[in-house]
């Protein structure tokens, strides 16, 4: 059956090639570019995994794991950030993580590490590769 992944991301150039990675992989993917948008998509879809970035306009992704959490604890959070002005990555990731984040990717992140972070989180044990 094949997994459902919501990525969100305010970056519209990585956005996409996090979506055609994933989709090139064989998941179904919906790509929005802010968390506001992601808990209207949750609400009436639920997914498989949320790939969320952490500094987003609209609600940001440490908003949306908090929400998430209280609204649907049983769907894995992936999130990535690079970091912001005043914050690391380092100190954001691990928020993140306190606040319920399944796992965490710092960016700039190979896409290998992402398929193979997105595996795990589904339970699966390798790679789908597509030519």
């Amino acid at each position: 059956m094949q997994k459902n992944i919501l990525v969100l991301d305010d970056n519209p150039d990585l956005l996409e090639a996090v979506c055609s990675a994933l989709r090139q992989q064989g998941y179904a993917t919906v790509c929005l570019g802010n968390g506001e948008l992601g808990m209207k998509h949750l609400r009436q879809a639920p997914v498989d995994l949320v790939v969320t970035d952490i500094l987003m306009p609209d609600r940001d992704g440490l908003e949306l794991i908090s929400m998430m959490r209280r609204e649907f604890p049983a769907i894995p959070i992936l999130a990535m950030t690079g970091g912001g002005h005043h914050q690391s990555p380092e100190f954001l990731l691990t928020f993140a993580r306190r606040l319920g984040a399944t796992s965490i990717l710092p960016k700039p992140f190979q896409f290998e590490e992402l398929l193979q972070e997105v595996a795990r989180l589904l339970g699966e044990t390798t790679l789908q590769r597509t030519a």
